[in-house]
């Protein structure tokens, strides 16, 4: 509506386009607040998913570290036993020479009191 034409209207005329201008920008201004609930809703979920991923990113850090951490241990684990069966093996074999041992010393022994008991 031009200038003209609004000067031409009455004041009953006015107040009734004013009562729906006013209307107008309630309803205008009720949208605009659900739009902006909606886009600060989405902001928070887009903000969220930003986070998520970070802390997805971090945790992906904790786990390569357990993983690093973990192989280490069983590397460890792997060691000593090697050292364990080194030492088992070092064991056994002196165990053997030293019954070896005792044997010939008691086969000498019972040569002895055989060679005794021959000649008496």
């Amino acid at each position: 509506m031009t200038d003209k034409e609004l000067k031409k209207l009455n004041r009953r005329e006015l107040l009734e386009i004013l009562v729906l201008q006013t209307r107008k920008t309630e309803a205008l201004e009720k949208k605009l607040a659900a739009l902006q609930a909606r886009l600060d809703e989405k902001e928070l979920k887009v903000e969220k998913a930003g986070d998520l991923a970070r802390a997805v990113m971090e945790l992906n850090g904790v786990f390569d570290d357990a993983k690093k951490a973990a192989e280490q241990y069983e590397e460890n684990i792997r060691r000593m036993e090697e050292a364990c069966r080194k030492n088992c093996e070092e064991q056994q074999a002196q165990a053997r020479a030293q019954a070896k041992a005792i044997i010939a010393q008691a086969q000498d022994e019972a040569d002895a009191i055989l060679e005794k008991a021959k000649k008496k």
